[in-house]
């Protein structure tokens, strides 16, 4: 079972990663410029990549409430995810990473 500060720990990176989601959020439904939406991108790459470390820990510290297990965590959202974990800090595999979610958006 999962201690208090293994917890805190994982929440902690919930919050960054929501964070993230917000200023996406915020810069996407902004209507700036291309060149001023290009810095949207980090915070795509760290929502998806924190996202995935959440999904990741939840399941390591085998945590349960039957709101979240009902989720579809293992779905092609939860490798997308897991794949912008991976790559988040290459410049090339982020580029091309980000084009395929934004198709897929």
């Amino acid at each position: 079972m999962a201690d208090r500060v293994e917890i805190l720990t994982l929440h902690r990176y919930f919050i960054w990663a929501d964070r993230m989601r917000v200023h996406f959020d915020s810069l996407l439904n902004s209507g700036e410029t291309a060149t001023e939406m290009m810095h949207m991108h980090p915070y795509l790459a760290y929502w998806y990549a924190g996202t995935f470390v959440v999904i990741e820990g939840w399941q390591e510290l085998g945590l349960s409430d039957p709101e979240i297990d009902a989720l579809p965590l293992t779905t092609r959202n939860a490798s997308l995810a897991l794949s912008e974990r991976g790559i988040s800090f290459s410049t090339a595999l982020l580029r091309r990473t980000i084009h395929r979610l934004l198709e897929r958006a």
